[in-house]
């Protein structure tokens, strides 16, 4: 959809928006996305929304992009988390 490595992008669904730098690469399979795990969340107090009232996190922490239903089932990494849309940021 016109994303390009170096771009910035918004990745959000119902749970919680994290921008992070894209890289596309082709090693993934079409349509979806590999976070890695980010840094400690880094919020935008300046960039609010409804979900995210404290700002949208900058740093990319993917925790913020899944439910308290995986809650019960995190040890170290949650391989698999969900749907998730993708903005173009700017």
């Amino acid at each position: 959809r016109g994303i390009k490595t170096g771009d910035r992008v918004l990745v959000y669904n119902q749970f919680g928006e994290v921008e992070i730098t894209a890289y596309v690469s082709s090693k993934l399979l079409p349509g979806t996305v590999s976070i890695g795990h980010g840094e400690w969340s880094k919020f935008d107090n300046v960039r609010k929304s409804k979900l995210m009232p404290y700002g949208i996190d900058t740093a990319g922490n993917c925790n913020l992009l899944i439910g308290d239903t995986h809650l019960p089932h995190i040890v170290g990494a949650l391989l698999t988390a969900g749907l998730v849309e993708i903005r173009k940021v700017g």
